[in-house]
């Protein structure tokens, strides 16, 4: 918390620096570049001062980026493993189907080409899980029944089609199949 709030401080004092030399008082620009870099610089020429200042400012914000991205980084590893079920099924599968429009609607398009391989109960948790992760990305756009579907059978089609053989795929099957994955990140 302490670091977010010295850079966007000092994010905020080098825009205020980079307006002061271009209304050219020197004298706060003086004593300001003098705290900011320890006393290591203690003037500088008007013309370069806004330039300066923004090519520290880039530098943060490039830091402040590759910062970003390894927490990114950090967060998908510990991520579970896309159609990790938990061993034991959920006791309000059929509450959270109810509540969750669009996972009632997989359930209920069960007889879909891209559903039929997949046993309804296992079909309702892997579309609660996708929809779980649109509600972690608010970023990502809405979910529609089409992209729910699409998703669905990005996510989990390959492996379904490898499990199903002639029949469809049930929980103990998925279970079988992730235990190894599971394994590794666990």
């Amino acid at each position: 918390m302490r670091k977010k709030t010295q850079i966007s401080l000092r994010i905020e004092w080098i825009e205020t620096i980079a307006t002061l030399a271009t209304s050219l008082q020197l004298g706060v620009i003086n004593a300001v570049i003098a705290y900011l870099t320890d006393g290591t610089v203690t003037k500088i020429d008007n013309i370069d001062a806004a330039e300066m200042f923004m090519s520290i400012k880039n530098d943060i914000d490039a830091r402040a980026e590759q910062r970003r991205r390894k927490a990114a980084e950090r967060r998908a590893k510990k991520a579970p493993v896309p159609g990790y079920i938990p061993e034991k099924a959920p006791e309000n599968l059929d509450e959270r189907v109810a509540a969750n429009g669009l996972v009632g609607w997989v359930v209920s398009c069960h007889s879909f080409k891209d559903f039929r391989r997949f046993d309804k109960p296992l079909l309702a948790e892997l579309a609660l899980q996708v929809c779980d992760w649109w509600r972690e990305h608010p970023s990502e756009e809405l979910p529609s029944q089409q992209k729910i579907r699409a998703e669905i059978n990005a996510r989990f089609g390959k492996v379904a089609d490898e499990l199903a053989g002639s029949t469809y795929v049930t929980r103990e099957k998925w279970l079988a199949h992730m235990a190894p994955y599971a394994r590794k990140r666990g």
